[in-house]
């Protein structure tokens, strides 16, 4: 990574398809270093998050904490299921 940043200052490393043991320890080393992004955790755990929020809208729960009143379930924790968790977990935390 060193002079990556000097030679590319805007370019997105894009982690794809690590697995549990991996993929986080990647992520935390790299996250404040250079702009990065773990499609597993972060980008599975963003679209899951806007699915949840859309639809609580959808069924009338358009305050904009209702996610926090909800019970949700988790199955498997690969890191796309546990960036799933995190995400909505962080959600929770922001909206109340």
């Amino acid at each position: 990574m060193a002079g990556g940043d000097r030679r590319w200052p805007k370019a997105l490393i894009q982690f794809e398809d690590f697995s549990n043991d991996h993929a986080y320890p990647l992520l935390a080393k790299y996250q404040r270093k250079v702009l990065c992004f773990n499609d597993d955790i972060q980008g599975t755990g963003a679209v899951a998050v806007a699915s949840l929020l859309s639809a609580l809208k959808a069924i009338g729960l358009k305050e904009k904490n209702a996610i926090c009143n909800q019970r949700i379930v988790m199955v498997g924790g690969g890191s796309a299921g546990l960036g799933i968790a995190n995400s909505i977990l962080y959600s929770m935390m922001q909206l109340g």
